[in-house]
């Protein structure tokens, strides 16, 4: 299979002609990326913090949000005048309370703890919250301010109790199923006992002047509640605003996770850059690898929030990954400068360095950005602006470390040049020539070195990955081990993949010590999960409802939503005007009624009953007098879970749409549930679409079809271990773990990426060494990078809000992932099913166009790589094909992939040895090197002369 270089070779030369530059002009390419970040800082100024719970986690488009416009269209509600919140069209404007004796034996319908909880609810209805205003001034009213059943019931007096005989779920007419919790009953439907109570308080929301206000009275209610001192029970409250506010406070506290998460790093990242060696040490790299991060994370905060992008809190966690990413990159630059020779100029090194690695950060920064461009378009705001904030800030971190980064760089291989200390910046003597100077001395200040021929840093991590983990890694038997051990984790990660959870629940958006999940908690274990929400069931067509003939359809559709397994086969919880209606017309003796009559006893006498007038909300009349839409309700069974009540909303809607009428349910809730249905089709299409580009990209950018391929079954298997193992970790599938998926596909093609382009440019002989060297050359700053990455997600490790933990979670599954295939199952399967090495021509011409056989007379002629004529020498550069070749047997210190001379004794023409012995000399006598094994340096041309540092 051909290689396909036909953009990542121009790709390479524009670099390497791009680290020059930077080298001889590196102040523009600092200052420049530093101003432009602090002009875009200022548009923080501008910074909108979205806190809306539904805006932000609930599908755009969303049925629920057309069903409830449907219903707002049919049924409007003023909340002034004709409130019910049964009827209501959205989750907005409540205060709640649920009350739990102290004492977990005691009856909450006990005398005592009536009268306590009786008077709570006195002193919240005379909360001062503006001006004197108390509840009375901001309630949602219908011939008076919202009550509670219970209390009314009750008349507001303990010692009622005693003497009334209290049925369940139903007294009266009225529904007690969502304000008695955990009840036991003794005879038929008679209360026994009660665990808690809930009490709820609404105030008017329905325009933006009155939410203001009520704000106001929400948030007096919330400092009482917390600030309340009872002596009998436990009080656990929540209002509509709660989720949104402990949103907001969770994107402050974040910050201090931040600054010990960036201290860590930057230690790290110093630590990761030095050596044995006070001179080619860069622990000053290591920490200005993390300011080019801070950079890129100031100019795309600045810039989407000064052009109007709007800010929520899941955007907090985005530096602790751009930073990862930003340190992942300078591992790849520093470990590619150390593979250049210090006896060559700055300006060749920095060339040599963007060469090999500036086009493995472009391909993982390319990859990553279009992971976030695919994760922009879903369907779900907050993932979508935090893709826009990432993506943009990858994109920078990408240009600010081929600018700043690499300006910085050249500057500090100006100090490694001159031989100067890494921290004082004097010059030192090398460890050789201070053997005249102090222990002290050569511990703490020697460095560099003028005996080593290549003048190739070699740290200690790069040799373990050639000497020992790439070795044992390429055995037969590691690699059965390896292949095991995959085997293993994609079974369990099927495992995990058929058992996915799916969904936010509102729940985990609060902070786990926070008053709402407490709240949350109570209300799950003893309201939720006995009865769900009350549905509302809208016939939106006209219908002659005096006719019985004519309403068979919607006793058809009642009976089928009653036999439903998730809907209550009860007539007293089916609140349906037209039944209530029909029986006030028996008890009347009045029937076989025309339109008109039917529809002016309706109008006149049936709707103007008290216990029947809250059905006015539920019938649409036209000008003429006709019903254009009527509607009924029907109560759910409790849902324990996510998954259950995604199957309610989706088995009603089932329903409706087979009905022959048009039926519309809907329950303000449904808005929330709607992410259940789509977010699994939202993460399989933005992994769909973001293999086929990775595909892509990779087939573009790795000069290899078949390790393209690779790459692309690495992002599969990352993904689905992924996702697979979060579910084992009690992650769900949601729009904050969707997030994290996306990073998957970015971050899985990282390490994989770096790995499989070095394995096709490797020219090695066999499969195995071409692994080896991938390894030894990339195997070290994977590594960092994945240290650097995990500990910048560590501090959320502990944090008490679901969205950051799971953050976290799902961040190192992907580290962890993705350097188990980077480092461990795509050099296996490389080194079994990956492109071959290169067929390399055995020739070399000489001066007078003597050919000698490379096999034969070459090795032949090698001798002691310090033994030759310095004043004889023309140098040619070696490109990377089959270089295992070069190596002598018993000649282990001849290393290529260096520059390689061939060496001419003085006044002959024939090739006398091959040495990689540095300086270099260039004369003019022109080579006629033919084959594959060596190309002339830099598009055929001979490579100028580079003296020695020392003379």
């Amino acid at each position: 299979m051909m290689k396909t270089d036909c953009i990542e070779k121009p790709l390479t030369g524009l670099f390497y002609k791009l680290g020059k530059l930077v080298a001889r002009c590196p102040w523009p390419f600092i200052i420049i990326p530093v101003i432009i970040s602090g002009g875009c800082g200022v548009g923080l100024m501008r910074l909108k913090n979205v806190v809306d719970v539904e805006y932000l986690y609930t599908p755009d488009d969303g049925p629920a949000k057309q069903e409830r416009a449907i219903m707002r269209r049919h049924f409007p509600m003023d909340w002034s005048t004709n409130f019910q919140a049964t009827r209501s069209h959205t989750l907005d404007g409540y205060a709640r309370a649920i009350f739990i004796p102290k004492n977990s034996k005691t009856n909450a319908l006990s005398e005592d703890i009536l009268n306590e909880i009786i008077e709570i609810d006195a002193k919240i209805r005379k909360l001062n919250a503006k001006d004197d205003k108390k509840y009375d001034y901001y309630c949602a009213r219908s011939n008076g301010c919202y009550s509670n059943n219970i209390l009314e019931i009750l008349n507001y007096t303990a010692n009622t109790i005693n003497h009334i005989s209290l049925t369940f779920p139903t007294f009266d007419q009225r529904f007690l199923g969502t304000e008695l919790g955990g009840v036991t009953l003794k005879e038929g439907e008679v209360v026994e006992s009660v665990k808690a109570i809930r009490l709820q308080y609404y105030v008017k929301y329905e325009n933006a002047t009155n939410r203001e206000d009520s704000d106001v009275w929400l948030e007096a209610f919330k400092k009482f509640m917390l600030s309340i001192d009872t002596n009998d029970v436990n009080v656990h409250f929540l209002t509509s605003r709660s989720l949104q506010e402990e949103l907001e406070s969770s994107t402050t506290g974040i910050i201090s996770s931040f600054s010990i998460a960036y201290t860590i790093l930057c230690t790290f990242s110093m630590v990761s850059c030095l050596m044995f060696d006070w001179v080619r040490s860069k622990p000053w790299l290591g920490l200005i690898g993390a300011v080019t991060a801070c950079l890129a994370i100031l100019t795309s905060l600045g810039l989407l929030c000064a052009v109007g992008v709007e800010f929520t809190s899941i955007v907090a966690t985005m530096p602790f990954l751009i930073v990862g990413i930003g340190l992942d990159d300078m591992f790849i630059q520093v470990a590619a400068w150390r593979e250049t020779s210090y006896h060559d100029t700055v300006e060749e090194r920095m060339g040599l360095t963007f060469k090999d690695a500036a086009m493995s950060i472009t391909l993982t920064s390319l990859t990553n950005t279009l992971a976030f461009c695919i994760g922009a378009i879903t369907s779900f705001p907050s993932v979508r602006i935090f893709c826009l904030y990432t993506g943009v800030a990858v994109v920078f971190c990408f240009i600010y470390q081929i600018t700043f980064f690499g300006g910085c760089m050249a500057l500090l291989g100006r100090r490694e040049h001159a031989n100067r200390h890494c921290y004082a910046c004097l010059k030192v003597l090398p460890k050789e020539d201070a053997c005249d100077k102090s222990s002290m001395y050569r511990i703490w200040c020697t460095g560099g070195s003028k005996t080593n021929s290549t003048g190739i840093t070699i740290h200690s991590g790069t040799e373990f990955f050639k000497t020992y983990f790439g070795p044992v890694l390429m055995h037969p038997v590691s690699k059965v081990l390896v292949i095991l051990t995959f085997l293993g984790y994609m079974g369990v990660a099927i495992w995990g993949v058929f058992n996915l959870r799916e969904g936010l629940e509102l729940k985990n958006l609060a902070p786990d010590d926070s008053y709402a999940t407490s709240f949350y908690h109570h209300d799950d274990s003893l309201f939720n999960s006995i009865y769900g929400p009350r549905l509302q069931v809208a016939i939106t067509q006209q219908l002659d409802y005096w006719n019985a003939s004519s309403l068979e359809e919607v006793d058809k559709l009642i009976n089928e939503l009653k036999r439903s397994k998730w809907i209550f086969d009860n007539e007293t919880m089916i609140e349906n005007w037209h039944r209530d209606f029909s029986e006030y017309l028996n008890l009347t003796s009045r029937s076989f009624l025309n339109r008109t009559q039917y529809i002016d006893i309706l109008k006149e006498e049936f709707l103007k009953i008290p216990g029947f007038k809250r059905y006015q909300l539920d019938i649409e009349f036209t000008d003429t007098g006709n019903i254009s839409a009527s509607r009924f309700l029907i109560q759910s069974h409790g849902q324990r879970n996510a998954d259950e009540q995604r199957k309610l909303m989706e088995e009603v809607r089932d329903i409706a749409r087979r009905s022959k009428l048009a039926v519309t349910v809907y329950h303000p809730a449904f808005i929330f549930f709607d992410q259940y249905s789509v977010v699994l089709s939202n993460t399989l299409q933005n992994i769909g679409v973001a293999v086929a580009v990775m595909l892509l990209v990779a087939i573009l950018l790795v000069p290899h079809p078949l390790s393209a391929i690779w790459v692309t079954l690495s992002i599969c298997s990352i993904s689905t271990g992924v996702v697979g193992y979060m579910t084992h970790w009690q992650v769900n599938l949601d729009s904050v773990s969707m997030i994290n998926i996306i990073l998957c596909i970015g971050f899985s093609v990282d390490y994989s990426a770096h790995i499989a382009y070095h394995f096709v440019i490797s020219d090695a002989k066999t499969k195995n060494l071409k692994a080896i060297s991938a390894l030894h050359s990339l195997g070290l700053p994977i590594a960092q990078g994945a240290i650097s990455t995990v500990l910048g997600v560590a501090v959320l490790s502990g944090a008490n809000t679901y969205i950051f933990r799971t953050f976290f979670k799902t961040m190192f599954l992907v580290i962890t992932f993705g350097f188990y295939h980077g480092l461990f199952v795509l050099p296996v399967f490389l080194s079994i099913v990956g492109p071959g090495p290169s067929n390399c021509n055995s020739t070399i011409e000489g001066k007078v166009h003597t050919e000698f056989n490379y096999d034969k007379e070459i090795k032949d002629k090698i001798q002691d790589e310090y033994n030759h004529d310095k004043s004889t020498e023309d140098i040619v550069h070696h490109e990377l094909n089959c270089y295992d070749t070069l190596e002598p047997k018993g000649h282990t210190e001849f290393k290529i992939p260096r520059p390689v001379v061939l060496k001419y004794p003085k006044g002959q023409d024939n090739l006398s040895y091959i040495s990689n012995e540095l300086p270099h000399i260039d004369y003019s006598n022109q080579q006629n090197i033919n084959g594959g094994n060596f190309v002339l340096y830099n598009n055929r041309q001979i490579r100028p002369y580079s003296p020695p540092r020392y003379q």
